[in-house]
């Protein structure tokens, strides 16, 4: 019941009471998994069909280049979402995703997510307009960092500061 509450309050299950949930995880075909820090959640060039959310701790977003460099993308920690971009798009991963800390994770099949219910739960089809519209929150965030780094000059960039 204590998970349920939890999923409850994140984005995904927005307006959701948490009796809901706990019916909807079956329906979603959920399933958890733990893992230590440094174990690999997702490699690069992986072709994946469910969303994450993280129930505790930390999990790294990383990209690295042919020459072995790394580059941190994002993190994501309890409640946040991650790997609905792509598994909605059917597109490999371009990220390695990786426990940043000793972490639970809740998988989604995406398709029963965004998919006809046949549980016919009460409230698919708002979880179904909150996973769209955590898609769309994620594109619209890449735009803005897209906007911030597009100008050439210094001036450019800094004339686009204010906007931010």
């Amino acid at each position: 019941m204590e998970r349920n509450a939890f999923l409850a309050g994140t984005p995904l299950f927005s307006g959701v009471a948490s009796q809901e949930v706990g019916a909807m995880l079956d329906c979603l075909d959920a399933r958890r998994r733990r893992y230590a820090q440094g174990e690999r959640i997702h490699h690069m060039g992986d072709s994946v069909s469910t969303a994450g959310i993280v129930l505790t701790g930390r999990v790294r977003i990383e990209h690295v280049d042919p020459w072995g460099n790394v580059s941190v993308v994002g993190m994501r920690g309890p409640g946040a979402m991650f790997g609905e971009a792509y598994a909605a798009a059917g597109e490999p991963l371009l990220v390695d995703v990786v426990a940043d800390q000793d972490c639970t994770v809740l998988f989604l099949n995406l398709a029963k997510v965004v998919g006809p219910c046949s549980c016919r739960c009460d409230h698919h089809a708002l979880v179904a307009r909150n996973m769209i519209a955590a898609i769309a929150r994620q594109s619209l965030a890449l735009s803005r960092r897209i906007f911030h780094v597009a100008p050439k000059s210094i001036r450019g960039k800094g004339a686009r500061l204010p906007l931010q």
